[in-house]
């Protein structure tokens, strides 16, 4: 987590691996033990910022929940993750993170990305959800959940904040504020650990 500090202070290309190594109270040498490059420390730290999620998505079968629970699920887990305290999901506002060497996690953004747009299409093919389109869902639902990387501190660190923004991604859908809070108690039941 050191390195993720550094590089969201003073960029990754300003951050030397001997910096890194510093922070961590490591010789130089033994980073490289277990980092080949400084751009494999980017890309681990940026996948830590779908990778649970994604983890999460395969283990629980989204797929086989109702639209409503799977979503709110989804948009619960996600915000969570990226609200952890070293807020990793900056990283991927660093101008360097667009360069090729990082398509690996960009491949991976868009496979979560997809998640959200094949549940949110599953609920309007249903009936369960309502308004707009599907498409446009998703877009507003996947820009809300990644909005808490610019977000406050303490708004971020607010307990209560990936349920208000699962709560949020339904109302975006549809969903009536009744039924809402109904999902949302139901899926407090299930264990996403």
């Amino acid at each position: 987590m050191a390195a993720a500090e550094l590089f969201a202070e003073n960029g990754f290309t300003a951050t030397s691996t001997r910096a890194i190594a510093d922070a961590v109270g490591l010789r130089q040498a033994s980073l490289f033990h277990y980092f080949a490059r400084k751009e494999d420390m980017l890309i681990e730290l940026l996948d830590r910022t779908v990778r649970p999620t994604l983890d999460v998505v395969h283990r629980l079968k989204l797929d086989n929940y109702d639209p409503e629970l799977a979503l709110w699920h989804l948009t619960r887990v996600d915000t969570a993750n990226l609200c952890e305290p070293q807020n990793l999901g900056a990283l991927q506002l660093l101008p360097e993170a667009r360069a090729d060497q990082f398509e690996f996690f960009w491949r991976r953004r868009n496979q979560l990305f997809r998640v959200y747009a094949r549940l949110i299409a599953r609920g309007y093919d249903s009936g369960t959800f309502r308004e707009a389109d599907p498409r446009m869902s998703t877009d507003v639902v996947f820009g809300l959940v990644e909005s808490v990387i610019t977000a406050s501190h303490s708004f971020r660190r607010r307990p209560t904040t990936p349920a208000v923004i699962a709560d949020a991604a339904l109302r975006i859908c549809g969903v009536p504020p009744g039924r809402a809070r109904a999902v949302a108690r139901a899926a407090r039941l299930i264990d996403v650990r």
